[in-house]
This record gives structure tokens, C-alpha cells and sequence, in this order.
């Protein structure tokens, strides 16, 4: 499922979300379902924020303090209050 559709659920069950992933400078990552084309290019308005991403996993591009993934890829994991807590990341 994409980010937009996985944001209003709730689940202790894992569930798979798929969307671009993004690093910020501070750390915060997130999925979005877009990137909006910039340098670094930046996520969309809708976007999850995600906890215990395994970055290894993934192939990152990066500029200016910022990571991202060029392709969508697929995190499973809990969501609880519009966070998604991975316990595992697919690149694509």
C-alpha cells in the first residue's frame, strides 16, 4: 500500500508500505509516495514518519546533508499514530 493510504491506519500487525524514502539532515526519515524534483529533490506534502529503517538495506543517492531513495521502496512493519515502526526494508 502506498504512504496516503497507510497513514490513517492503526495496526499491530504488520502491514507493508511503500513509498521514496528520505533522510534529513537531523535524521528524520520519512516515505512519501512523491519526490518533488529539486537538489536535494524533496518529499511531497504526504509523507509517514518512519522509525527503525534499515538503511543498509536500500540504495541511498544524497546532497546537501539529505538522503533519499530513487525508487520506491517497501517497509514492513507496525504503524501506530502515523509512525511506521520497520521490521523490514526491501529496496526495489
Amino acid at each position: 500500500m502506498g504512504v496516503e493510504s497507510a497513514l490513517g491506519m492503526q495496526s499491530s500487525e504488520s502491514l507493508t508500505v511503500t513509498g521514496f524514502a528520505v533522510i534529513f539532515e537531523n535524521g528524520e526519515v520519512v516515505l512519501a509516495d512523491e519526490l518533488v524534483n529539486g537538489a536535494p529533490p524533496e518529499p511531497d506534502d504526504i509523507t509517514m514518519e518512519v522509525r527503525g529503517l534499515d538503511e543498509d538495506a536500500v540504495t541511498w543517492e544524497s546532497g546537501n546533508g539529505v538522503r533519499w531513495t530513487e525508487k520506491p521502496i517497501r517497509v514492513t512493519g507496525t504503524i501506530s499514530n502515523g509512525v511506521l515502526t520497520a521490521n523490514a526494508t526491501k529496496g526495489e
